[in-house]
């Protein structure tokens, strides 16, 4: 792993994980740290994550399709209402992305390649 890979781009970023594997979640946000990124929080339902908001405003959220059965429709339209980007991050082929909220979101397959993860969360904060 490079972990030099857009260290300028999302240094000081806070960034917030909504994912139920632990594995996953610990995976995701070793990367964000080595590029510099401040997680403020991991989730792995929806109403955990919903607290974290109520407390922080993240620049964004890597949000996982599957929350142990739950769809987080709510909290993906929670997110675009007060403007803050979100990355689906997934083992789900896109046919599965639904709603439109979910299924126009940029997407991240799993496993996650911390170059792609780089470029996508760059690029969904300059939106």
């Amino acid at each position: 792993m490079d972990s030099t890979v857009g260290a300028s781009t999302l240094t000081g970023k806070r960034v917030m994980i909504v994912e139920d594997e632990f594995l996953v979640a610990m995976e995701l946000e070793s990367e964000l740290t080595d590029q510099g990124c401040v997680v403020i929080g991991t989730a792995g339902r929806s109403a955990p994550a919903f607290a974290l908001l109520e407390d922080e405003t993240p620049d964004a959220v890597l949000l996982d399709l599957n929350l142990d059965g739950e769809t987080p429709t709510a909290l993906a339209e929670a997110l675009r209402r007060r403007h803050v980007p979100f990355i689906v991050v997934s083992g789900y082929s896109s046919h599965r992305l639904e709603p439109a909220i979910l299924r126009d979101a940029p997407r991240l397959q799993k496993p996650v390649r911390q170059r792609e993860l780089v470029a996508a969360l760059t690029e969904a904060m300059a939106a």
